[in-house]
């Protein structure tokens, strides 16, 4: 697997490219992280290449000498024994193009390794061991004097392991048993140093191993052997908090916070916090994932609602608890191995199921008004049949009013949802639909009072059906007795002047009697 630059010799980071390391990103949990740091030319990069198949840049010393090949961090994702591994590797120590600024990059990066990785492989050549600079101790003094500050030695946290590659060992020059005597007694009084007596010892917080590699060029068959040890035994990997597809954002975070926190002694970093703020930032995108999930759903549930305009739909609980069972699903799928780990899982999650209660509240309005709409309907209907005016008009009004409002308070509670005072709610939708329901009856009043009179009294016989023709038909019988009633007298009226005029006749006009004494023509 190709290796590509993380983080180039300035400290910049270039994001979306441990992608191109090898493996796609995957959601998963198990896996391991290798980083290995120590001196420059000192075969960090050949040994991550035997070890693991990358193909990190190596140097030729015999065409460009000894020099600075890998500069920054690069990194890689390759396979293990079935499990991905993240490798990084490490810009060597003690290089001369660095110059000046050689110790604080280096301490920069040592710290970001240490706080990364499971297993931290420090490459020395034998013949620097017992070497203050040469064998990175002055590494290992930046690493144990922050190892708080990473969340390194907690209580309950994995050990971390540091493995000590001895590069070029030859068993007629050293004894590998002496060389690690040598190397634990200086690692462990630099952990005192650094730490205090009262801190816990070394080995409660780091596991520490010693391998040694023969030269590759005199001795082939040992150094493959010794390579094939290290790949069998480098895992098994503890389970992380920061899944593989955001290990890079995750390590982009801490690193930057490296370069933020700086202070006269060093760095700080507060690891805990960087794992929350990415697991913040991973259960947030599932929270957006699950809620585009169920858009049509709620879409097709919307014009459900604005097509059943008659009738309120009676599944509509129903309906809105699979889609609500479906985006928690989604959720859980995405960022369920968070839980526990992190105070974002739950957050996110009682955040997203507030964001579904809220759209389906905001959709169930139009279930109300249309159950509403119904009881108006049927409360107009029924009153067809009641003329204003009858003796028990008022009675019989309020009895239909009250069937009703029964009914709509049944469909406001069956369509409770979580949350919800039910009682406060259907009180309050029910008020609402009394105060439209005397609007209509105060309306139907005034209209009687137009056709009728404002003093008429009808008595209607309680066996009558109370409908709208029923009602058309009394109004008609009214009408037509008035009409009947006028009719008559006018007749009376006419009759009574063909009468007088028979008995009485008028006589001709003075203007009359003048014309008929004028001449013709």
């Amino acid at each position: 697997m190709n290796g590509a630059q993380l983080i180039d010799e300035d400290g910049k980071c270039w994001e979306g490219r441990l992608g191109r390391g090898g493996l796609a990103y995957r959601d998963i949990l198990d896996y391991g992280v290798v980083a290995v740091i120590g001196c420059q030319s000192s075969g960090k990069s050949t040994l991550l290449n035997r070890v693991f198949g990358t193909d990190f840049p190596v140097l030729d010393v015999n065409k460009a000498g000894r020099r600075r090949t890998t500069t920054g961090v690069w990194g890689a994702v390759a396979r293990n024994q079935g499990n991905p591994v993240v490798l990084l590797d490490v810009e060597g120590s003690d290089s001369r193009e660095r110059g000046e600024g050689m110790h604080s990059f280096e301490a920069r990066t040592a710290l970001f390794s240490m706080a990364l990785a499971d297993v931290i492989v420090v490459n020395m050549w034998l013949h620097d061991v017992g070497r203050h600079q040469a064998a990175n101790y002055d590494l290992f003094e930046v690493v144990f004097s922050q190892r708080k500050q990473a969340g390194i030695g907690q209580l309950g946290a994995e050990k971390k392991r540091i493995v000590v590659a001895v590069r070029d060992f030859d068993a007629e020059v050293a004894d590998l048993e002496e060389v690690e005597s040598i190397l634990t007694k200086d690692l462990v009084r630099i952990w005192n140093e650094t730490n205090g007596m009262e801190s816990p010892s070394l080995s409660d917080v780091f596991s520490l191993e010693f391998r040694s590699f023969p030269h590759p060029k005199y001795d082939m068959d040992g150094f493959n052997e010794a390579v094939q040890s290290f790949r069998q035994d480098v895992g098994p990997w503890c389970t992380k908090k920061v899944s593989l597809n955001r290990f890079e954002d995750y390590s982009v975070s801490v690193w930057n916070s490296i370069g933020r926190n700086i202070h006269a002694d060093g760095w700080t970093l507060d690891l805990p916090e960087h794992v929350e703020m990415i697991l913040r930032v991973a259960c947030d995108g599932a929270r957006s994932l699950a809620l585009r999930s169920v858009e049509e759903e709620f879409l097709d549930l919307r014009y459900s609602l604005e097509v059943a305009w008659r009738e309120p739909m009676a599944d509509f609980v129903e309906r809105f608890s699979v889609l609500r069972r479906k985006a928690l699903n989604v959720y859980e799928a995405e960022v369920g191995k968070y839980r526990g780990r992190c105070n974002s899982f739950d957050i996110k999650r009682n955040e997203l199921d507030a964001a579904l209660l809220e759209r389906a509240k905001s959709d169930r309005v139009l279930l109300f008004n249309t159950a509403a709409d119904k009881s108006l309907r049927a409360l107009e209907t029924q009153m067809g049949g009641i003329v204003q005016g009858s003796a028990d008009f008022d009675r019989r009004v309020k009895r239909l009013r009250d069937q009703q409002l029964s009914e709509f308070h049944i469909t406001v509670t069956m369509c409770a949802l979580e949350g919800d005072d039910v009682e406060e709610m259907a009180a309050r939708m029910s008020d609402a639909l009394s105060a439209r329901m005397d609007d209509l009856v105060r309306e139907r009043k005034q209209v009687d009072e137009i056709v009728l009179g404002p003093d008429a009294v009808i008595r209607v016989p309680w066996y009558r059906n109370r409908n709208f023709w029923k009602d058309i038909l009394i109004r008609a019988a009214i009408l037509g007795f008035n009409y009947w009633q006028a009719t008559r007298q006018l007749n009376a009226l006419r009759a009574g002047n063909l009468r007088r005029d028979r008995q009485q006749p008028t006589g001709p006009s003075f203007w009359a009697s003048q014309l008929s004494k004028l001449p013709a023509g």
